[in-house]
């Protein structure tokens, strides 16, 4: 899915709210807040793969989107993760590029934020080598290579995924998806 705009961007979803939940679920395409995007305070932030604004809790879940931002707060998976009780991305992992132009808070799994994030991965590309996150409380981010990596089930996190009924593995993208949506194997 390809999503365009100025605020509040995700692959899935602009801001998942307090006490909500994202869970089994990916992302792909192209997330781009474009030029012109950069007036006024909200303008152009909070651009992220899976996510924009991240208030509640995310597991077991992944973007391969690549994200275009035209001011700040990109992030390969979450544009924003403030410190919030509730506030959770677990057992993810984000294999998109991401891009800001002017490369203010910006990561390759979450643009901005210190909202908890265990267990959770990103992918170090070309494009984003140095970018880890710049939230300062993450746990296990890890720059690793894909493929093939991530089609490697037994793999963290995809270790804790259910291969059995829920996920199975592409064979050309070497990325998981979900079982009810076959045709997201491309």
């Amino acid at each position: 899915m390809n999503v365009t705009g100025c605020n509040q961007l995700g692959g899935l979803v602009g801001q998942l709210f307090a006490s909500s939940l994202i869970n089994n679920s990916f992302s792909q395409g192209e997330i781009m807040a474009p030029d012109g995007c950069n007036s006024g305070y909200w303008i152009g932030r909070n651009v992220g793969g899976l996510v924009g604004i991240l208030q509640g809790a995310v597991t077991n879940s992944y973007s391969s989107a690549n994200v275009n931002d035209s001011y700040a707060m990109a992030g390969g998976f979450a544009g924003d993760n403030p410190a919030s009780a509730g506030n959770s991305v677990s057992h993810s992992f984000s294999v998109g590029d991401v891009y800001s132009r002017t490369g203010t808070t910006t990561g390759s799994f979450s643009g901005h934020g210190s909202g908890s994030i265990v267990n959770s991965y990103w992918h170090n590309t070309p494009s984003n080598p140095s970018w880890g996150d710049t939230n300062s409380n993450t746990t296990a981010i890890a720059d690793i290579d894909h493929p093939p990596y991530f089609s490697v089930t037994t793999n963290s996190p995809l270790n804790l995924w259910d291969f059995t009924t829920t996920w199975n593995i592409c064979g050309s993208t070497g990325l998981p998806y979900l079982r009810a949506l076959p045709a997201s194997c491309t």
